[in-house]
């Protein structure tokens, strides 16, 4: 009769993926947290999105003719 090797598989460890997903977020925050910092240094401004809609027109009702106002 033949042998029959069964070999178990390895399990692999997730804590080194989620360090290295946490050491990747926090790395990303930081480098975006330098960007924006670098923004308000030089002086710009943020944009104000209520300058940016158009002007609103006052529009006044249609005149009623005097024979129907009557």
């Amino acid at each position: 009769m033949a042998e029959i090797r069964v070999e178990r598989k390895k399990t692999t460890n997730i804590w080194p993926w989620i360090i290295g997903l946490i050491l990747l977020a926090l790395v990303a925050w930081g480098i975006a947290s330098a960007m924006h910092r670098d923004d308000d240094r030089a002086g710009t401004a943020t944009t104000n999105h209520a300058a940016l809609t158009l002007p609103q027109i006052p529009v006044s009702a249609p005149a009623v003719p005097a024979a129907l106002a009557a």
